[in-house]
């Protein structure tokens, strides 16, 4: 079994955070069909329903909901990774040596 990308992620945590898949594919600036099918692979892969699929829309499933809570948390981590390695570039740029000599 392949590993889940951060793009995977993004989409279940967006799914979370909007509500349904159209909002969430907007939201990310993809079309809602690659939303669902990237979800419906997940799925798949997984053996899990992560959504209940109705005439009214989509929900996730209590599953489904888990998974999101740990998407969330993965990405966060995800985030805090990327911002301390931009760090590290600002800290070494900010690192300035001054020699100097008491004598004239």
């Amino acid at each position: 079994m392949r590993a889940t990308s951060i793009e995977e992620l993004r989409m279940i945590a967006a799914v979370e955070a909007h509500g349904s898949l159209s909002a969430a594919a907007e939201s990310l600036g993809v079309s809602q069909q690659a939303v669902s099918q990237r979800m419906r692979s997940l799925e798949r892969r997984w053996s899990l329903p992560l959504f209940e699929r109705t005439a009214r829309g989509t929900t996730l499933t209590p599953h489904g909901a888990l998974v999101a809570e740990w998407a969330g948390s993965l990405l966060a981590q995800v985030d805090a990774f990327d911002h301390a390695v931009l760090a590290l570039r600002s800290d070494r740029a900010a690192r300035v040596r001054v020699g100097a000599s008491l004598t004239i």
